[in-house]
């Protein structure tokens, strides 16, 4: 009696772009995870390809990280002979911000201000309306400021 087991296995391979201006987005680390471990790893080129050689077909958490941004995680991630090439626009949009905290209650909250704040802003900051947040780092940064909890969301 013969008995042939493998494990199907071919090569991964994406684009990925940026979402602000669709260029290509070289630097992104490309992670295929099992069991919390990271079991595959590749990153972007200058034109923003990536390639993974000998990927076992299977389900994976798959993940897009950058210096500075909100990585990008799919929990359940399909690798098969139908699905071996990918086009990934990242960052992914954010989540729109809901005036609830996270602590679950919806008083004692002050919206946060972006950019160089002028003297109306300062003296709103003083009597706590608003929460001068500095710079704008991303298009995620947080909306609210829970002043009972000192949570930003």
């Amino acid at each position: 009696m013969f008995f042939s087991a493998y494990s199907q296995k071919d090569n991964f391979r994406g684009h990925v772009s940026d979402r602000h201006d669709g260029a290509n987005f070289p630097g992104v680390i490309v992670e295929l995870s099992q069991n919390e471990k990271v079991v595959y790893k590749s990153q972007t080129d200058i034109d923003g390809d990536f390639s993974i050689k000998n990927v076992k077909f299977g389900i994976y958490e798959f993940k897009l990280k950058y210096i500075d941004y909100e990585t990008y995680v799919n929990q359940e991630f399909h690798f098969n002979k139908n699905n071996k090439i990918f086009e990934f626009v990242y960052p992914s949009p954010c989540k729109e911000s809901v005036k609830v905290c996270p602590k679950n209650h919806s008083d004692k909250l002050i919206p946060i201000v972006y950019g160089l704040p002028r003297e109306n802003l300062v003296k709103k900051a003083k009597k706590s309306k608003v929460y001068l947040g500095g710079c704008i780092l991303t298009d995620c940064d947080p909306k609210w400021y829970c002043k009972k909890h000192s949570i930003k969301f």
